[in-house]
Formats: structure tokens, sequence, C-alpha cells
């Protein structure tokens, strides 16, 4: 792993965690959306093992505020999320899927209920049974509370990320490090909320990049090991779906 601190202008308000796999495609809409749509942020990119011509453009997109993190090789959604977290220093921290467009004000509004509701804020979302993830909600048009949040647009203060702590790294490349989160956030005594959002969620683009066989196989160890983990805890507090 390298760490390239492009450069560092004073603290920002809002620091945005964007990792990627190739698709420099989906990168570029996600970033010119930001940088339309956003204000007193900086961008805090984890390219996780993307290839040489991907790495080129990134780098020509950046400014003076952001930063930039490259791995040699895919270390996985939760590590290159949990690389972000160590380094950002911004009020507020808002991990972002770089599949992910945003709209006019989308922090602002990320802002307002936060500070209205507490906790995490996000855009999707489910609950979670003693024995089943429940299917995600997506794009409520009023705020609702959940078991967990879905990674790809998941917003708090710094300070409560880094008391929930680091994403877990047990759940390799993808799949149920979400779900896992939610449930740390839960044992914190702090609470999950699906809010309306202004921004758009092409979705799963960077998981078609890989070996479905693969992947399949992948969520069924995972979904059996986020069960094994907290499965007395979710016995213990009750069904929920």
């Amino acid at each position: 792993m390298s760490l390239s601190l492009v450069s560092w202008c004073g603290r920002m308000k809002y620091g945005v965690i964007v990792p990627f796999f190739n698709a420099f495609e989906l990168t570029q809409k996600c970033v010119g959306s930001l940088r339309a749509f956003s204000r007193d942020y900086q961008i805090i990119f984890v390219d996780n093992g993307s290839d040489l011509e991907t790495k080129n453009k990134v780098r020509e997109i950046l400014e003076p505020n952001d930063s930039l993190i490259t791995n040699g090789k895919n270390l996985g959604f939760a590590k290159a999320v949990n690389q972000g977290l160590r380094v950002v220093e911004t009020e507020f921290v808002c991990i972002l899927n770089n599949d992910v467009e945003v709209c006019n004000g989308w922090l602002e509004v990320l802002e307002k209920w936060f500070q209205q509701l507490g906790g995490f804020i996000g855009y999707a979302g489910g609950n979670v049974s003693v024995d089943k993830i429940g299917v995600n909600r997506v794009g409520q048009t009023t705020p609702g509370e959940v078991d967990y949040l879905g990674m790809s647009c998941m917003f708090s203060s710094k300070y409560n990320f880094d008391f929930v702590g680091l994403v877990s790294e047990d759940y390799g490349l993808v799949y149920c490090e979400d779900t896992d989160y939610g449930m740390r956030i839960l044992q914190k005594g702090l609470r999950s909320f699906i809010v309306p959002v202004p921004i758009f969620h092409h979705g799963g683009k960077t998981a078609s990049l890989l070996d479905k066989e693969m992947l399949a196989q992948l969520q069924g160890k995972n979904v059996q090991r986020f069960f094994m983990r907290w499965g007395e805890f979710l016995r213990g507090r009750g069904e929920r779906l």
C-alpha cells in the first residue's frame, strides 16, 4: 500500500471515502457530481488494485484537497474503507461507492438528518432476524430506523466512526461487512436510519467485475459467519422482521 497526500489546505468539514476497483468511467461520473454539488469537502480515494490505465486516469482528476491511497491488489471493500477511515480528519465522514452520483445539497441533507436523528445515516439498509438478513430498503421518502446501513452511502460524525471502530475485515472481498457494522453500531447503543438523500446509485457495478461463482460462494460463507458471530446477540434482542 502507498499513501500519497496530494495536498492539505486546512481541515475540511466533510470527508468522502471513495473506494474503487477499475471502472474508471463510474468513478469519473461520481467525482464529477461530487465536484459540482459538494462544498467544504475532500475526497479520500482508495484504489483497490486497479489496472495501470485506471490509476493514471484517476490521478488526472485529483484536486489539491484530495488524498489517494493505492493498493497493489484488491484487498476487499472493508480493508479499503478502513484505510480511508484511518486517515480522514474531517468533522463528518461519508463512505460512498464509486457507482453513486450525488445531487445538489446532498451533504447538507445528510448532516441535517444526522443533527436530527444522530447515529448513522444512509441511503439503503435493512433489518436482521435471528436467522435471516432482510432485503435492503432503499431510497425512502421518510426516515426509518433499520438494523444496518449499506455502505453505498453511509454518513456520520468522525467521532461516531471512531467510537464504533473499523469495519470488520473477516468477510474478505465483500458481503456482510455492512451488516456486521450495523450490529456493532447497535451494540454501542447507537442507531441507524435510512433517510431521503439526493443521490443516484447505479448498484452492483464493481461486483459485476468479479467472478460470479466466487461471489456466490463468498456470500454463503459470509452469511454463515455473520450468524455464528451475532446469533446470540440477535436471539437476545428478539425478532425484528
